[in-house]
């Protein structure tokens, strides 16, 4: 079915603090999250009912006390990008960037990896990875992360089983 970059960058190195200071990044709380799945929504295409369900699968993980830190970049307070910062005792992730269609290719998606490389290396992360689709892997290799393996990932599309003329 395909493979995905996992990247990696060491956080010892310095990061561009000049290109976040035009951009209202914001951690959002839980009562915030539907302010942060509007751009993912949107810059997946995900359907109105897969959006909500994985807006609560994030939910009903922080209830179980994932360490999940969700962002969300405003433009005249209209929600435009998201993104998420997972933390554990083993490192730092960036997941789930997405910026809506009409934002595109202005910067909102570099501020906001930087942005949260940023709150990494500041919690004392030494370093941050990530998997992405190779359109994606494009602007965090322009940022200094290295590819480190391809995740190959496998399956099969589902057919329907109803034929044309039921």
């Amino acid at each position: 079915m395909g493979s995905h970059p996992v990247l990696t960058f060491s956080l010892e190195h310095s990061l561009p603090s000049e290109s976040l200071k035009n951009f209202d990044i914001r951690e959002v709380s839980e009562e915030k999250l539907s302010d942060w799945i509007l751009p993912l929504k949107e810059a997946f295409q995900a359907t109105e009912v897969d959006a909500l369900l994985y807006k609560e699968a994030h939910l009903w993980a922080l209830e179980k006390k994932a360490n999940f830190r969700h962002f969300v970049s405003y433009f005249a307070n209209v929600p435009v990008s998201a993104a998420t910062l997972s933390l554990s005792p083993y490192g730092a992730r960036l997941d789930d960037l997405g910026t809506a269609f009409a934002y595109q290719r202005k910067g909102f998606g570099t501020a906001m990896a930087l942005y949260r490389m940023k709150i990494a290396k500041e919690l004392g992360y030494s370093w941050i990875c990530l998997e992405a689709f190779d359109q994606g892997a494009l602007l965090y290799k322009t940022l200094g992360l290295k590819e480190l393996y391809r995740n190959e990932i496998f399956g099969r599309r589902l057919e329907s089983t109803t034929s044309k003329s039921e």
